[in-house]
């Protein structure tokens, strides 16, 4: 959703970045919290698995991806820049090929485009630019 925001604004460079280096860094904590939530509520957290992950065959009592914590703990910020935060996890060899899916194992997204962050996103830019009037 699209505010208006009224005022005069001198957007130069160094406003830009400013800007983005107090954005930036909220947006990220938001991300870090959407995506490791999804090991909370097995998944529903991103477009892709809106109805949540497909269930798993065994009875296992701990939920689904979440036997050691190893993955979830792993969701971090990869990179951060004044006007981009990238996600991802390090040290997980396998982490991709939950998130993608393959032939034998089923697609369960932790990590992509989400309406919901977007949203969330949305709100802060707004209130950072309302600051900066």
């Amino acid at each position: 959703m699209i505010k208006k925001i009224k005022g005069e604004f001198d957007f130069t460079k160094a406003t830009f970045y400013e800007f983005g280096r107090k954005t930036m860094p909220v947006v990220g904590r938001l991300g870090i919290q959407q995506f490791v939530s999804s090991f909370q509520t097995s998944g529903g957290q991103t477009d892709a698995s809106l109805g949540g992950w497909k269930k798993r065959r065994d009875r296992a009592p701990h939920p689904i991806l979440v036997k050691t914590g190893r993955l979830f703990r792993n969701v971090k910020i990869r990179s951060q820049r004044h006007n981009k935060v990238v996600f991802g996890t390090t040290g997980v060899p396998y982490a991709r090929y939950h998130n993608d899916g393959t032939s034998r194992l089923p697609k369960r997204e932790f990590i992509g485009d989400s309406q919901k962050l977007f949203a969330k996103i949305d709100r802060v830019i707004y209130r950072n630019l309302k600051k900066m009037l």
